[in-house]
């Protein structure tokens, strides 16, 4: 959970609509977004890397179990 506080910070910069709905927001959740280096290969031998394992992807997209299948 991220604070009313942080939400300003990030986004309070932005036009009036912006700030405006700023304030009608009664809870907010903060999603960290990470990132790292791409891998040469996804495979050695008998493993094999799949999902989000081999590429990240947005937590709340549900994107990592599609990319398994």
């Amino acid at each position: 959970w991220g604070t009313r506080e942080e939400l300003n910070q990030h986004f309070g910069i932005g036009c009036e609509h912006v700030k405006n709905a700023l304030k009608l927001i009664q809870s907010n959740i903060r999603w960290p977004v990470y990132d790292r280096n791409p891998l040469s290969k996804w495979s050695h031998g008998h493993l094999v890397l799949l999902g989000d394992a081999a590429h990240p992807m947005l937590q709340y997209a549900g994107q990592g179990a599609a990319q398994a299948l």
